[in-house]
């Protein structure tokens, strides 16, 4: 069996972190460092005190995974094949713009971590790969499947199109239009729910839900909450308590984004600001590196925001909708989706002019 990723209590390793990859470098050092020991202090209070900044975001989130997988369980990685197939259906975000004018934002807090409850594993390192036509509900797993807009149909698109080698994918929504695609099981549901007719050729299947299969769910919880007990502080108004906030933000798209690693790349994850995915580049791995290797988990992830972000859309009128951008909707009129506050919930944000 492959090094397998498991919980590991001991100390995260002493390391200096980079400001650079911190984004802390245009500070004084004096400064920045005072930074980088106030967010190691909120992880030791959250993850224990073996929580320690390691040199770059990702190794930190990575590190804290470690330290809150669930006990007695194995996660070993899925074979090479296997990983670079899913790499090859993964894609991040769903951004397109409909229309120009100047809107609402309505963006979902802290998407990413609101999305890592639930991931595919497969505690055996194996998956079932089959041609059955039976929709799983769900379990997780991916489906090559025909996908057809109903006619009748005037809304946005429901399921990406096929890979064109752009960077933003197209999302048919013209009746009668036919198109073969990878999907997750969260996205074939979404086909379900909207009478969606669809074909499937080729399934793969993970496990199915039991003990173990939420690995991350701790993780994310703790990290959420420490993010918005920052937010909660006086200080977060304050540009130190912005910084802290920013990194212990990092720390969880960087973490996730590790997961990704492969095909010659080390990170893959979306810059806040300008949307654009960002790569870092790969160190040699050994065993225990390789260990962490699970796109199926990113791709699971980034999928469920996608389906999130499509779900709010769909509460608007087609014709009101301005844009869609990674997990926020940009409409002509306020929405009236009730904000809890809570991590995954939908917020009023700026307004946005789109150039469409």
């Amino acid at each position: 069996m492959p090094y397998a990723l498991q919980r590991d209590t001991r100390p995260m390793p002493f390391a200096v972190p980079d400001l650079h990859a911190w984004e802390l470098d245009a500070l004084p050092k004096p400064e920045a460092d005072a930074i980088l020991a106030s967010v190691e202090r909120g992880l030791q209070r959250t993850f224990g005190p073996g929580a320690r900044l390691q040199h770059t975001p990702s190794g930190t989130g990575i590190g804290l995974m470690r330290l809150a997988l669930p006990e007695n369980h194995q996660y070993p990685p899925i074979t090479p094949v296997e990983q670079e197939r899913i790499r090859q259906w993964t894609f991040l975000q769903r951004w397109q713009d409909f229309q120009p004018g100047t809107g609402y934002e309505l963006d979902r807090r802290l998407a990413w971590l609101a999305a890592a409850g639930t991931v595919p594993v497969s505690l055996d390192s194996k998956v079932q790969h089959d041609n059955e036509p039976t929709f799983a509900g769900y379990r997780e797993g991916r489906y090559r499947v025909e996908v057809t807009v109903p006619q009748g149909w005037e809304h946005i698109g429901l399921a990406p199109g096929p890979h064109d080698g752009q960077r933003d994918r197209r999302y048919p929504n013209m009746p009668g239009e036919s198109w073969e695609t990878w999907l997750t099981n969260v996205e074939v549901a979404l086909l379900v729910k909207h009478q969606w007719p669809f074909v499937i050729r080729e399934r793969v299947l993970f496990a199915p839900e039991g003990p173990g299969t939420r690995p991350l769910s701790t993780w994310a919880k703790k990290l959420a909450g420490l993010i918005e007990a920052t937010e909660a502080h006086p200080s977060y108004h304050t540009t130190t308590g912005h910084a802290v906030r920013n990194a212990l933000r990092a720390v969880a798209l960087q973490g996730i984004g590790g997961l990704y690693r492969g095909d010659g790349k080390d990170t893959m994850w979306i810059d806040p600001d300008s949307g654009e995915m960002v790569y870092e580049e790969a160190r040699t791995p050994n065993a225990r590196t390789a260990s962490i290797y699970h796109p199926e988990w990113f791709s699971a992830i980034v999928a469920r925001c996608r389906v999130s972000v499509t779900t709010a859309a769909l509460a608007f009128p087609y014709q009101d909708i301005l844009a869609i951008h990674t997990d926020a909707v940009i409409t002509h009129t306020p929405h009236t989706l009730q904000d809890t506050g809570k991590v995954g919930a939908y917020r009023m944000k700026e307004m946005v002019t789109i150039n469409a």
